[in-house]
């Protein structure tokens, strides 16, 4: 029987029966590619299940996960021996870290702008008045949505600013990478 435990954001499968220990991670980038680990016998590994898959996510028999694009995949981990165990794990595709952010202040308000960033479910605007300072998440736009005005802003005073995209599978949101910070005075 395989046995499942979640370690610090991953899920390892443990075969009792000496087949191998497989370590899978909730969530993986375009940027960042990851290596499997097995820690005992030979494993390959592949997508399976719905065709978009093969849009999400792609695997090697080396074991290593490439995202393609944003989204939500089902990776299957089976032995090379064909000892017919498998395991298999939802894995997220997070969207690329939002770019091309700038400010335009206006009176007591701020325009908040930035690029779309290509599968993402939506964007999370997030503010703070110092650069280390605690930032809220004051706003969820839609996919379409690539600015948003800020409003009841106090005259003069500094705001901070960072965006980030997000996809969604069933009803959690995963969060991509901050956008770099911007600031801006409030007219």
């Amino acid at each position: 029987s395989i046995k499942k435990t979640d370690e610090e954001g991953k899920t390892v499968y443990r075969n009792q029966n000496g087949f191998a220990d497989i370590t899978l991670p909730e969530t993986i980038t375009k940027e960042n590619p990851v290596q499997l680990e097995e820690k005992r016998n030979k494993v390959s590994f592949y997508p399976v299940g719905k065709e978009e898959n093969t849009k999400v996510i792609s695997a090697t028999k080396e074991g290593i996960l490439k995202a393609k694009y944003p989204g939500v995949a089902k990776v299957t981990v089976k032995p090379a021996a064909g000892s017919g165990l498998s395991m298999s794990k939802t894995l997220v595709v997070l969207p690329s870290k939002v770019t091309g952010v700038k400010l335009t202040a206006k009176k007591k308000a701020m325009k908040v702008a930035w690029k779309k960033t290509v599968g993402a479910s939506g964007y999370k605007v997030y503010r703070a008045t110092s650069k280390k300072g605690k930032y809220t998440c004051f706003k969820t736009a839609s996919s379409k949505t690539t600015s948003f005005t800020n409003k009841k802003l106090k005259k003069n005073k500094k705001y901070y600013y960072k965006v980030c995209a997000f996809v969604k599978s069933g009803k959690k949101t995963y969060n991509g990478a901050y956008s770099t910070v911007v600031m801006k005075k409030a007219k």
